[in-house]
């Protein structure tokens, strides 16, 4: 799960450095480095595992690898999310500026999250990289998640309580993480956004929008020269009468 940019997140990524100091030396492979978690359990393999089985398969699609560390925090308690970040437990993951805060990993196994969360991560971490950390964070999500779901594991809900009314509501992700009704809607409404822009224009929102705004253009440039239309007007305009009509 990706936050975009606020005060809050400016301080907490401001005392990040020294939390992971406080942590100690943390377990880690190449450049995935996690902290937190003793590593005699044996979970954080199956972590490390799991980042690299997304690395190969973004890298793979993307001909791209990320150069940069990915630092994964393994929080104590499931409630510490809503301490630290102003996020409901059920929020698997939190991520910012190529760190990750992932709910204990017991607790994510027993929820059967634990391979979709370490993918969704991991690809935002990929995205960041990828495109020099200019991705929208609403994109980057509804990316991490469309691939996730592909490949790995159904993130979308069959079906949601709360409607859309405009591109506005839709995109404010930070709004949305804080209400499990609208993350609900939020993942519901992204991935059949996806589908519509695939079916509608003929265009692959992950490999041409994504790699337009790698060669540094804004996503919503790019969408004006891919279809004459812009990003809101396609949701409002064209989307969501479908999404209504399915």
């Amino acid at each position: 799960m990706q936050l975009p940019l606020n005060r809050k997140v400016l301080i907490l990524s401001f005392l990040a450095a020294a939390f992971l100091t406080f942590l100690g030396a943390p377990f880690h492979k190449g450049r995935f480095y996690i902290h937190g978690e003793d590593s005699s359990s044996g979970n954080l393999e199956v972590v490390l595992e799991k980042l690299e089985q997304a690395e190969q398969l973004l890298s793979g699609i993307f001909n791209y690898l990320p150069q940069e560390n990915f630092d994964i925090i393994i929080l104590d308690g499931v409630w510490e999310m809503e301490a630290a970040f102003g996020l409901g437990p059920w929020i698997g993951a939190f991520y910012k500026d190529f760190k990750s805060y992932l709910q204990p990993i017991e607790t994510l196994m027993k929820r059967e999250m634990l391979e979709r969360i370490v993918f969704i991560e991991y690809a935002h971490y990929f995205f960041d990289s990828y495109t020099n950390s200019t991705c929208p964070a609403w994109f980057n999500e509804l990316c991490s998640v469309y691939f996730c779901t592909l490949y790995v594991d159904a993130v979308i809900p069959l079906r949601c309580e709360h409607k859309f009314v405009n591109f506005q509501e839709f995109s404010n992700l930070g709004r949305n993480m804080k209400d499990r009704k609208l993350l609900d809607a939020f993942y519901f409404y992204a991935f059949h956004f996806a589908r519509f822009l695939l079916a509608q224009y003929k265009t692959n929102p992950f490999s041409d929008l994504i790699n337009a705004v790698h060669e540094g253009a804004a996503l919503d440039e790019s969408v004006r020269k891919t279809t004459g239309k812009s990003l809101q007007v396609i949701f409002e305009e064209e989307f969501l009468p479908w999404l209504a009509s399915k």
